[in-house]
């Protein structure tokens, strides 16, 4: 027999690495400088739905499909050497349509000189734990929350660690964030879950309707008052009242409420005895409070007495992976009502919901999915059924896509060597756009 060669012991060295990364539980995913695939091993196989022949040359945003594309990828981030992703979970899309929970991974891969030349991603399939999950929970205390992005997972943190507290808490968001959903999580998550949750509205009646709303009016009190009345206040008692759009109180009511906040008791309206209370005080706005301290319309010393911990609820432009979980969940809500059968979004649709910035937020997506909904006669709703103002202006990109030549993506990639994030941005679209137009003319970007 012949002495074995030095190329029979690399092959042999390579039969056993690549036995050994075929034998790993998670996916494992190897690209280059330019993010195209050049390991792929069995796991990953079965997670994305990918043959290893196909998935090799193949761009990591094709094998992945995922809604994050190009709008703030850890993956891309790692392979230029900057800091990879930790335990991020990303909702990903097989060929066949299927969508898939995955938590990844990723790190720098460098040449000997110490350069970038590529990433390594490592990423495992949850959906099934991540359904489990759900289902346990049940209707706990974030039930009515959805969202898996760093500021809703931040924002889960602190609702954790504000509901072992009795401190009073200023909800800080836009209109439509979900200041409400937060504070039922905080209320259903504390000591206090067994007693009632008591929402008042303060922009929503007037001053005198208010306040005897919220701490009750005796008989007689005024014109109208039959009967004994008693305050949402005392309703609250043993449980949580939250006072929404607080920066609407009257200059009397502030005072009022300062008093309940400082000596925890109430005065009825037309009565002078005072009554103790035994609830949790929550508060929200979409008001800038300090503004309005500022200009002598909120009073200070109430500012600081409702701020003691402060908890800003992020909008829906800050957290756009949270964008298609959220039209998911939405749309088996309205999908229900209207008695209809569609399985999902197409592409094109999730596209447009990503690039648009949602400026009336959760509430905004809630509308455009219901008119969605109603529109879309198939099994899956596309870009044409979404409302005109989304569909037309979603980002800088969309109204742009159509008139996007070849040649003008030619140029684009050209002019950044290849590099298909720079390339998007000089086109003015998001790189999932991109894909697609490379996919629609046939094009293929060269590896570095």
């Amino acid at each position: 027999m012949g002495h074995e060669t030095g190329a029979d012991k690399l092959a042999a060295e390579k039969r056993y690495f690549d036995a050994v990364f075929d034998s790993m539980s998670d996916g494992v995913l190897v690209c280059d400088a330019s993010m195209q695939v050049t390991r792929f091993n069995a796991a990953a196989e079965q997670i994305t739905g990918w043959e290893r022949q196909k998935a090799i040359g193949a761009s990591c945003h094709e094998i992945f499909h995922g809604f994050l594309c190009g709008h703030g990828c850890a993956v891309e981030r790692s392979a230029v050497g900057g800091e990879g992703a930790r335990d991020q979970e990303v909702m990903i899309q097989r060929p066949d349509g299927q969508r898939r929970l995955i938590v990844l991974n990723s790190s720098t891969v460098r040449a000997p000189e110490g350069e970038p030349a590529g990433v390594v991603v490592v990423f495992r399939d949850i959906t099934e734990l991540a359904r489990l999950r759900t289902e346990l929970r049940g209707h706990s205390e974030f039930a009515n929350l959805v969202g898996r992005s760093p500021a809703m997972r931040a924002l889960y943190e602190q609702i954790e660690d504000v509901a072992a507290s009795e401190a009073t808490v200023l909800l800080l968001g836009e209109t439509g964030v979900g200041k409400e959903l937060v504070a039922e999580a905080i209320h259903h998550a504390s000591r206090r879950a067994t007693g009632p949750l008591v929402k008042v509205n303060c922009s929503a009646l007037s001053e005198g309707l208010l306040e005897s709303e919220l701490f009750g009016h005796v008989r007689g009190a005024f014109t109208g008052a039959m009967r004994d009345k008693v305050g949402r206040f005392e309703l609250a008692g043993g449980g949580t009242i939250f006072l929404d759009e607080i920066g609407e109180l009257s200059m009397s009511t502030q005072v009022k409420l300062l008093r309940v906040l400082q000596e925890k008791e109430i005065e009825r309206v037309g009565e002078a005895r005072t009554i103790p209370v035994d609830c949790r005080i929550m508060a929200a706005t979409n008001r800038n409070l300090r503004a309005l301290v500022a200009r002598g319309t909120f009073r200070e010393d109430l500012f600081y007495r409702l701020s003691v911990i402060p908890i800003h609820v992020p909008p829906l432009r800050e957290r756009r992976a949270d964008v298609p979980l959220l039209a998911d969940h939405v749309l088996a809500r309205f999908r229900a009502q209207e008695g209809k059968s569609i399985d999902g979004f197409a592409p094109d649709a999730i596209d447009c919901l990503l690039e648009y910035r949602w400026p009336g937020n959760v509430r905004e997506l809630e509308n455009a999915v219901a008119f969605a909904v109603i529109k879309c006669r198939g099994r899956r709703i596309a870009r044409e059924h979404l409302p005109p103002e989304i569909r037309e202006s979603g980002g800088t990109a969309q109204p742009r896509t159509e008139k996007i030549s070849r040649s003008a993506i030619e140029a684009a990639l050209q002019k950044t060597g290849g590099n298909r994030l720079r390339a998007a941005k000089a086109l003015g679209i998001g790189r999932a756009t991109l894909y697609r137009k490379l996919e629609e003319f046939g094009l293929r970007v060269p590896v570095d």
